[in-house]
C-alpha cells in the first residue's frame, strides 16, 4: 500500500509553462500541463528533470502552478514507498513497469494507483522523436489531471499562485 491512513486529503499540483512567444508549452494536443508534484508535509514530492525523485521546498523552474487539487481525504504518502523512489533518476520516457527510473506523471499516477493508458507521441507535436514508445502504457501531465479532476473527492483549491492567471 503506497498510502496511510492520516487525517488530511493529499495537495496535487499542475504546472503549466509557456514559450517565449506566450503559447502554452504543451506535451499533447490542447494539452496544458507539463508537470505535476503531489505535497508531503511541507514539500513537494516531484520527479524533477535535472535531481530526479526528490522533496523539495518549491516548484521554482518547472512553471507556474495552475491548479491545485486536494483528493484522498484521509490519505497520507506512506513512508516506504517514499524510501523506494526517493533519488531514483528522472526519465521523460519512464516505462510504466520499470522501477529504476520516473517522470512526474508516472511518480504521482504509482503514488495514487491511477492505471496508465497506452502513449500516444502525437506527430504533430513530438515528429517521430518517440515513434518507438507509441502504445508503451503511460500517463501524461494532462491524463492524470483529468483523472485527478474526475474523482468524487477531488476539490480545486484556489491558490495565491494562481490569482494572476485567473484574473487574465
Amino acid at each position: 500500500m503506497l498510502l496511510s491512513l492520516e487525517a488530511q486529503a493529499i495537495q496535487i499540483a499542475f504546472l503549466s509553462r509557456t514559450h517565449l512567444n506566450g503559447n502554452i508549452e504543451s506535451l499533447e494536443p490542447n494539452g496544458r500541463y507539463v508537470h505535476v508534484a503531489v505535497k508531503h508535509k511541507d514539500k513537494w514530492l516531484q520527479a524533477h528533470p535535472y535531481y530526479g525523485v526528490i522533496l523539495s521546498d518549491n516548484l521554482e523552474g518547472l512553471g507556474k502552478i495552475e491548479e491545485i487539487f486536494e483528493a484522498y481525504p484521509h490519505l497520507e504518502i506512506n513512508e516506504l514507498f517514499l524510501s523506494e523512489v526517493l533519488g531514483k533518476p528522472y526519465n521523460f520516457i519512464s516505462l510504466w513497469e520499470d522501477p529504476s527510473t520516473y517522470n512526474c506523471s508516472k511518480l504521482i499516477a504509482k503514488l495514487l494507483d491511477i492505471k496508465p493508458r497506452p502513449m500516444i507521441f502525437e506527430e504533430s507535436i513530438w515528429g517521430n522523436r518517440f515513434a518507438q514508445f507509441r502504445g508503451e502504457l503511460g500517463l501524461s501531465p494532462d491524463e492524470l489531471f483529468h483523472e485527478i479532476q474526475s474523482l468524487p473527492s477531488s476539490k480545486k483549491l484556489l491558490h495565491p499562485d494562481c490569482i494572476d492567471h485567473l484574473r487574465k
